[in-house]
Formats: structure tokens, sequence, C-alpha cells
């Protein structure tokens, strides 16, 4: 999640566990704590620019990893601020709290995370909650302030049970748009060989949902409010590449050919040519339009004249007003101009 969100679980979680003398020193240990594992973004190379992909979320993130993250952030932060009138155990007990959330928040969310390192390289991803959504972080933050200021780690529990409870929404709602999304599969007479929920960014009311079926990416955006009725929008069809003949004059032991399967694991194989460059491979999971295949967030440019190069990463947002004025009608459950966006794109 966004590291504000991070933040807040960490310290939430910490000062949850402390006593109404510790909250404040729990609240920092528990902040840092959980900030920290995302200095992984700092693993990056000039020359590969999958590096910070492959690296983000991965060793620092997982749940092996804990204690001894943990344990470098408490020798830290006992050393430099709280030597005087803390033990190092409290401090790492809190430091630890704190850690421990991170992996597991992001675990919720669609980016992918390498929970089980080192005795898995799968990158788990629950989609069950956006990377960015205000519902889940605002109450949390109230609640951990008025615990720090009050001194009571029940406010900050009550907090934590919020936040759960609206995981726990994100998760039925999953649910739901998965029962929804097979429906229309086989309303097409398809059988589906895999598939993609996610909530779009901000919210779990409108979801972006895909299949895949003989050879063929079928894109939906699904509306589900708490109260009103449901909505469904039938998107984009995407054909499916194959990363093994995709570019056939690249060989099968080049670099090139290596780095799109790099590509491909990151994405959990959800991947697309670009609609008009025929040159970038996108990664079909993130999209400002929700039943769209053209506006993908970001993809690999392959070149097959330079076979023993890598790759180049390239960032694609669209960020036109357009995009996004229909992005918020599909929030508030309008799907009435969505012709008209298929007719210009």
């Amino acid at each position: 999640m966004d590291p504000i969100s991070q933040g807040v679980v960490g310290a939430s979680f910490a000062e949850s566990f402390a006593n109404n003398k510790t909250i404040r020193v729990a609240a920092i240990c528990g902040l840092i704590g959980a900030l920290v594992p995302d200095l992984d973004i700092l693993i990056r190379s000039a020359h590969d620019p999958l590096l910070k992909l492959e690296y983000h979320r991965h060793f620092t993130h997982a749940l092996f990893f804990i204690p001894f993250g943990a344990l470098i952030v408490s020798f830290i932060l006992w050393g430099l601020f709280f030597k005087k009138n803390h033990k190092f155990l409290e401090i790492y007990i809190y430091s630890f709290l704190g850690f421990a959330t991170h992996g597991m928040i992001d675990a919720f969310t669609s980016y992918g995370t390498l929970l089980y390192w080192p005795f898995s390289n799968i990158r788990v991803a629950w989609n069950i909650i956006s990377i960015v959504d205000p519902l889940f972080t605002l109450p949390l933050l109230l609640f951990a302030i008025i615990s720090i200021v009050k001194k009571s780690p029940s406010i900050a529990r009550i907090g934590i049970i919020t936040a759960c409870f609206y995981l726990m929404i994100g998760y039925f709602k999953h649910q739901e748009i998965k029962n929804i999304l097979f429906k229309e599969a086989h309303k097409n007479n398809h059988e589906i060989e895999d598939y993609f929920i996610d909530p779009t960014i901000g919210n779990n009311i409108t979801w972006r949902a895909i299949y895949k079926s003989q050879g063929k990416y079928y894109i939906y955006a699904i509306y589900i409010p708490y109260l009103k009725g449901k909505n469904i929008h039938s998107g984009d069809v995407i054909d499916v590449i194959d990363t093994d003949t995709v570019f056939p004059t690249l060989d099968k032991d080049s670099q090139q050919r290596k780095d799109i399967k790099r590509f491909e694991h990151f994405t959990s194989k959800f991947i697309a040519m670009h609609p008009s460059n025929e040159n970038v491979i996108i990664d079909l999971r993130y999209n400002i339009i929700p039943f769209s295949g053209k506006d993908s967030l970001w993809g690999i440019e392959v070149n097959p004249n330079t076979p023993d190069e890598h790759v180049k990463f390239k960032m694609l947002r669209n960020g036109k007003s357009d995009r996004i004025a229909i992005f918020w009608s599909l929030i508030n459950g309008d799907f009435s101009n969505l012709k008209e966006y298929n007719k210009d794109s």
C-alpha cells in the first residue's frame, strides 16, 4: 500500500500492544518499522530496468525476514533515541510489530508480494483492497491519533478492528465479483483459464475484472456499491501473447527474451501488446479505465535489433481529463457515456 497507510497500520498495531506509558514510543517504533521494508525501492540498476520491479516487495516483505528486519530497525532506534529510558527488548517488540504488518498489508493488494520467500517465489496478491484507499486509511489514522492523545491502547485496537472489518468487506466483494465474472464467462460459453480481479484506485466500489479464455482476455468494469444495485460493463477483448514466440526473431537465450519472461512473471502472466506500439508489451492488470485494454499504466519496450540488451521499462500513464472524468463516473455508477469513450478510443 501507500507509505501513509503502511505507517499508520504499523503505528496502530504497535500501539495496541503498548501500555499508556509507552504508547508514544510504540507508535514511533511501529511507524518506522512499517516503513522500512519499502527501502527495497533503492535496489535498482541503470542497465537493468526490471530489477526494481523484481526487488520491490521482495525479501524485505517476506515473513521470514521480519525478525531480522525488526532487529536492524530496533538497533538503530534504540541506539539513537531510546537507549537511556527504554530496554532494547521493548523497542524490538514494537519495531517487530510494525515491521510485521508491512508485507501482510501489501499482500492484500494486487502488485504481488514475495510473502513466502525464500521458500517460494510466488507473488502473493489477494486483490481485496486498492493500493491507495482513503476509506481504509483515514479512520485508522484518526483512531491512532486519538489513541496517542488519550494514551489509550484500546482506542488503537478499535482502529485495527475497523481496518480488519474493511478488509473483510473487500474480501466478500471480491468473491461476489468473481461470481459475476464466471457468470459472464458462462453466458459467453467460455471456460475460464485464468482471471484477475482488483478494485480501482481509491475505492472498493468499482472493480476491474479480467478472464482469459481461448486465447483472449475479456475485460469488465463491475460496479458493486454497498446499498444500490450493481452495474456491469463488458469492455475490450485483447489477444493473449505467447512469450516464447512473440518477437520471433529473438533467440530463446537472448536477454530480451529473458526480460519478457521476467515481465510475464511479475504481471502474473496478464500481459498484452500495446494497441498502437508494436514493440511495447503492457501490464494488463492496471488501467485508469477499468474496462479498457488501451490505457495501461506501464509496460516494457522490446527492441529485436538489440537482443542482448535489456528491455526498456516505460511509464504509460494516460491522465487525460476525459479518462479521469470517466473513472469518476464509474465510481458513481454512471455507465451512460461509455459508448462515447469506446468510439473515441
